[in-house]
C-alpha cells in the first residue's frame, strides 16, 4: 500500500519523496551535499541543521491544503488512475489490444478493427473481471460444434393423475397426447414415464425406443387416472433425474415433459406445501441445471402454480406451454418432441410430398377437425390408401385418434405422395433415413439484440458428407420470421460467403438474430435437389427483456463532478458470478473508447472523467456471461445517452470534495511561516544565550 500526496491539483507525490525533501533540506543546510537534486528543489539557503524542518512544514502544510489531503492509491475513485497506477494501466492497456483467443465461428469473419487504446476512465482490474469491448459487428455466442454427431436424445415424461384432473381433463385427452409423442419418438432416443400425484409411480424405466418399448408405452397410455389425492411436483421431478450425472447441457439432449394442472400439494399440514415449492426451486432447479436437462412444463388449467411452471422452463431454457383445453394437448406434445428428440422431415405443399430411395421409414402426422372426412393417403401408383385398406398392406400401421392419425410405412415406394385431408401447419411427414440433414440445436429462447452462429450438414449413415459435387446439386433455402407469417428467405451455400466460414467444409453457417422481433418465431431450412428434398424446423421465442439496467451517479463537486455508471443483472437471468461487462464510449467527432466496467457491490460500476462526463456522448455496452440455465450469452444493451451532470448553483460555486478555499490556503501558508520563523527565531536565541553563558562562565573563570 502506497501513501500518496496530490499537490497542487494535479501531480501526486509518495510520501518517500517528502521525506527526501525534508532530509535534502536538512543535510544541504548542514553542509553534507546529500541529494544536491532535491535540495536545489527545496531553495534550502539556511546555515543551521535543524533549520530544514520548518520549511519542510511550510511545503507538507502547503501540499495537505492544496492537494485535497493525502490519499491511498487503492482508494483512489475508479476513473483516476494515480501515478503509482499508471504502468500498470499502460501494461493492461497493451496487453488488451492482444488479440484474444477465437472461437472456430469467429475465426473466419471479417478482420476487426485496430485496437484502441483503453480510456483512462477504466479501472483495470484483474483479466477476469475485463470484458471485449462492443464492435460494430457483435461476435455470436458460441454453440456446440457443427459437424460432430449429436447425442441421443433423453425424454422422460411425468403425468398428473391427481383427483383435479376430472375436472380439467374429463376426457382423459392426456392418453391420446401421449400416444402421438411415443409414436413419434425416434429408435435412437431414450425414453421414461412416470404417473404422479400423492407419490410417484414408475411405469416405464429409462430405456432405448425399442417396438417393445413402444408397445410397453402405448399399453401405459391407457392406464392414466384421475384420482390420487395430492400433487406431489418435487417427487416427480427427483424420479425423472435420479439416474443422471452432471454434464454440460451442450453434450447432452436431456428432457422432462411435465404435465400438471395444479401447485404444489403434499399434505395439510401448515406450511408443508410452501416449503415442499421452495425446496424445487432451490434444490430441484439447480440440480436440473447441473444436469444439462431442460424442463419443459405444460400448465392444464388457470389454478396451476403458472410462476413455479415458468421458472422451472425459462431456468433450463425449456418451453412452457399453458392451455385451459385438454383437446390442444396433442398439439403442445408435438411442439414438444419436436423440442426434444426431432425426426428428419419432408417438406409439404399443399398436403403433397416427395420420398427418395434412401427412406427406410415414413411417418405421417395428420390432424382433423370434428366431422372431418376419413384422412386417404394417396401413394406413388396412384392408390388411395385409408384406415381400413391400410391393415391389409404389409408395412403399414395406422393408428386413428379423436384429433389426429398417425401412419407409418416401413420402407415406403419412393415417389410422389398426397395426404387426401385438410392442410394444417401442424402436419407432418418425417423419416428415417441414411441420408441426413443435421443441424446445431437452437436455444429456446433469445434474447432481442443477441447473434448466433448456426450451422448445419448432411451425414449418410453418420459421415459428414463435404463432396463439393453433391454440394453443388442442393438448393438450401433458409427461412425465417414471425410464426405464422411470411418468412424471409435467403439461399444459403458451403462456398465460404454470405455467412458461411469455411468453403467446401461439408458445413453451412449461418448468423442468427438480426433483424428478428419479439414474440415467436420460427426457422426453417429446405434442402431440394433431383433426387430428395429435407426439411428442418426450429421454433423459439424472442425476449425483449433487459438483462441488465444502467444507471447513473454525479458524485464530486465543481469541477471534479463526473458520472458514475451502475449495471444491476436481473438476478433471475444472469449469473452475476461469470458476468463481464464492457463496451465503448462514443463522443463524436473522437474514436470510441473501449471501457470496461468493475465489479461494485451487487453490481458493475464505471467512472468517467470529468471531462467525458461534460460530453455529448453514449455508453454502448455488452454483457458477456452465462444465462441462469447455464447457456453462454453475448447481449448488447441499447445505446445510452450520457445524461446531463446536475447543475451547480452559479450564486455559491462548489469547491472540489474535500479542497479548501485560497483564503484558507493563504492562512494555513503564512502560519507555517510565521511558525517556521517563530522556531528559528527561538533556536538561534536559545544559541546565542548559551554561547553568552559559555563566554561569561570562561570570563569569570579567568
Amino acid at each position: 500500500m502506497s501513501l500518496r500526496m496530490n499537490f497542487f491539483g494535479g501531480t501526486t507525490l509518495p510520501t518517500p519523496f517528502m521525506v527526501k525533501m525534508y532530509w535534502a533540506m536538512r543535510s544541504c543546510c548542514s553542509g553534507r551535499g546529500i541529494a544536491p537534486d532535491y535540495a536545489e528543489k527545496a531553495g534550502c539557503r539556511l546555515a543551521h541543521p535543524f533549520l530544514g524542518l520548518p520549511v519542510f512544514v511550510m511545503f507538507l502544510t502547503a501540499g495537505l491544503a492544496l492537494g485535497s489531503m493525502p490519499a491511498l492509491a487503492e482508494d483512489a475513485p475508479k476513473g483516476f488512475i494515480p501515478l503509482n497506477l499508471k504502468a500498470d494501466a499502460e501494461r493492461q492497456a497493451h496487453a488488451a489490444e492482444q488479440p484474444a483467443p477465437v472461437t472456430q465461428a469467429e475465426k473466419h469473419e471479417a478482420p476487426a478493427a485496430p485496437a484502441q487504446e483503453v480510456s483512462h476512465a477504466t479501472v483495470h482490474e484483474p483479466a477476469e473481471h475485463q470484458a471485449p469491448a462492443v464492435e460494430p459487428s457483435l461476435p455470436p455466442a458460441t454453440l456446440p460444434e457443427a459437424g460432430r454427431p449429436l447425442p441421443p436424445p433423453e425424454v422422460r415424461v411425468l403425468i398428473d393423475i391427481s383427483g383435479s384432473m376430472k375436472r380439467t381433463d374429463p376426457n382423459n385427452l392426456r392418453a391420446p397426447a401421449l400416444r402421438l409423442l411415443v409414436g413419434l419418438l425416434p429408435q435412437e432416443a431414450q425414453g421414461g414415464l412416470w404417473f404422479f400425484g400423492d407419490d410417484v409411480r414408475g411405469v416405464l424405466s429409462p430405456a432405448a425406443v425399442t417396438e417393445s418399448w413402444r408397445k410397453s408405452a402405448l399399453a401405459a397410455a391407457g392406464r392414466i387416472t384421475s384420482d390420487a389425492p395430492y400433487t406431489n411436483i418435487g417427487a416427480a421431478l427427483e424420479a425423472a433425474m435420479k439416474d443422471w450425472s452432471p454434464a454440460p447441457a451442450s453434450q447432452v439432449r436431456r428432457h422432462v415433459i411435465l404435465l400438471t394442472d395444479g401447485m404444489v400439494d403434499i399434505g395439510k399440514e401448515e406450511g408443508v406445501n410452501p416449503k415442499a415449492r421452495a425446496d424445487i426451486l432451490d434444490a430441484l432447479l439447480p440440480k436440473a441445471q447441473q444436469m444439462g436437462a431442460r424442463l419443459h412444463t405444460i400448465a392444464l388449467s388457470a389454478e396451476a402454480d403458472h410462476d413455479l411452471l415458468k421458472a422451472l422452463a425459462r431456468g433450463t431454457d425449456g418451453v412452457y406451454e399453458r392451455t385451459d383445453d385438454a383437446a390442444q394437448l396433442q398439439r403442445i406434445f408435438l411442439h414438444l418432441f419436436e423440442k426434444s428428440a426431432p425426426r428428419d422431415a419432408l417438406p409439404l405443399k399443399d398436403n403433397a410430398f416427395s420420398v427418395d430411395s434412401t427412406v427406410a421409414q415414413l411417418t405421417l402426422l395428420v390432424f382433423r377437425v370434428p366431422g372431418a372426412e376419413p384422412t386417404r393417403i394417396v401413394t406413388p401408383d396412384k392408390k388411395a390408401v385409408d384406415e381400413s385398406s391400410a391393415a391389409r398392406m404389409p408395412g403399414w400401421r395406422w393408428a386413428h385418434e379423436d384429433g389426429h392419425d398417425l401412419i407409418t410405412i416401413d420402407r415406403p415406394q419412393a415417389g410422389g405422395y398426397r395426404i387426401q385431408a385438410a392442410s394444417d401447419p401442424d402436419n407432418r411427414a418425417l423419416i428415417l433415413s441414411d441420408l441426413r440433414l443435421n443441424s446445431l440445436p437452437l436455444p429456446n429462447t433469445l434474447y432481442l439484440g443477441e447473434r448466433l452462429d448456426w450451422g448445419a450438414w448432411f451425414t449418410e449413415k453418420g459421415e459428414l458428407l463435404k463432396d463439393e459435387r453433391f454440394h453443388n446439386q442442393i438448393s438450401l433455402k433458409l427461412g425465417s420470421g414471425p410464426a405464422g407469417q411470411p418468412a424471409q428467405e435467403t439461399y444459403l451455400s458451403d462456398q465460404g460467403r454470405s455467412g458461411d466460414f469455411v468453403a467446401a467444409d461439408g458445413v453451412v453457417n449461418q448468423r442468427l438474430g438480426e433483424g428478428l422481433q419479439p414474440g415467436p418465431q420460427l426457422l426453417t431450412l429446405e434442402a431440394r435437389s433431383k433426387t430428395f428434398t429435407r426439411l428442418i424446423r426450429h421454433d423459439f421465442d424472442v425476449d425483449d427483456s433487459a438483462l441488465m439496467h444502467v444507471s447513473f451517479e454525479s458524485p464530486g463537486e465543481g469541477a471534479e463532478r463526473h458520472h458514475h455508471v451502475v449495471a444491476q443483472l436481473e438476478a433471475d437471468r444472469v449469473r452475476a458470478s461469470e458476468a463481464r461487462i464492457g463496451g465503448v464510449l462514443d463522443c463524436p467527432p473522437g474514436e470510441p473508447v473501449p471501457v470496461v466496467l468493475v465489479p461494485e457491490g451487487e453490481g458493475f460500476a464505471l467512472d468517467l472523467t470529468p471531462a467525458q462526463s461534460q460530453q455529448a456522448c453514449s455508453l454502448k455496452l455488452r454483457l458477456d456471461g452465462r444465462l441462469s440455465n447455464g447457456r453462454p450469452i453475448s447481449w448488447p444493451a441499447p445505446s445510452i445517452p450520457l445524461p446531463p451532470l446536475p447543475q451547480v448553483d452559479p450564486g455559491e460555486p462548489a469547491q472540489p470534495a474535500g479542497a479548501m478555499s485560497w483564503p484558507v490556503v493563504a492562512g494555513m501558508v503564512g502560519g507555517a511561516n510565521l511558525f517556521g520563523g517563530l522556531l528559528a527565531w527561538g533556536l538561534l536565541w536559545t544559541i546565542r544565550r548559551r554561547q553568552r553563558a559559555q563566554v561569561a562562565i570562561l570570563l569569570g573563570t579567568f
